[in-house]
């Protein structure tokens, strides 16, 4: 409905998604200071089923060589839609636990594109 009354495109979408993600300053310093990409990842399956009740969500690759996460969910056939804003909440949530603003995640697979599961990378600074 958002795409359509709205005129919202992709990029929209993806600040939708990361205006979902909400943290109170003493959340930010904790998150800051005490979370690790690792240990939040980490816990990626129980942050989904807390959202969703449906798909499967798993983390494929942390590469820190490279600066990306790699990250795939079966099973989750909405609409194309979420994909963006799906997109928009694991960058902004990646940036918290980062501490950084130069984020850029991308679509690499995609159930409405053909392929069998949506994939996520996001890359960092």
């Amino acid at each position: 409905m958002a795409k359509e009354v709205l005129g919202w495109k992709g990029e929209e979408l993806k600040e939708h998604g990361r205006c979902l993600v909400k943290l109170s300053f003493l959340q930010k310093i904790f998150v800051k200071y005490f979370v690790s990409l690792e240990k939040m990842l980490s816990g990626i399956k129980k942050i989904w089923k807390r959202y969703f009740n449906f798909g499967e969500i798993e983390l494929k690759e942390i590469n820190k060589k490279e600066k990306m996460v790699r990250i795939q969910i079966k099973d989750f056939d909405l609409h194309p839609i979420y994909c963006k804003v799906v997109l928009g909440y694991f960058e902004k949530s990646l940036a918290f636990v980062l501490d950084t603003k130069e984020i850029e995640g991308m679509e690499t697979k995609c159930t409405f594109r053909g392929d069998k599961l949506h994939e996520f990378i996001v890359k960092y600074e």
